[in-house]
């Protein structure tokens, strides 16, 4: 995953742009990911994407295994 994605998905969930974050995902699926300490689920809930959110909520509290970017 090169810095330019990883900048791709920030800006989607600081617009909380869930068009943009479910084309990203297409691309490559993330949801497993955890940046630094912080699981994609924590980001999401810490720039209030609510729309992202509601959308995969369940999908990312059922991840157990993450991989760190």
């Amino acid at each position: 995953m090169d810095n330019i994605f990883i900048n791709r998905i920030f800006e989607s969930i600081k617009q909380n742009n869930a068009k943009q974050f479910s084309a990203l995902l297409v691309q490559e699926n993330f949801l497993h990911y955890s940046f630094g300490r912080f699981p994609l689920l924590s980001v999401l809930y810490l720039y209030n994407s609510t729309k992202i959110i509601k959308k995969y909520e369940k999908q990312l509290i059922n991840t157990t295994e993450y991989k760190k970017v």
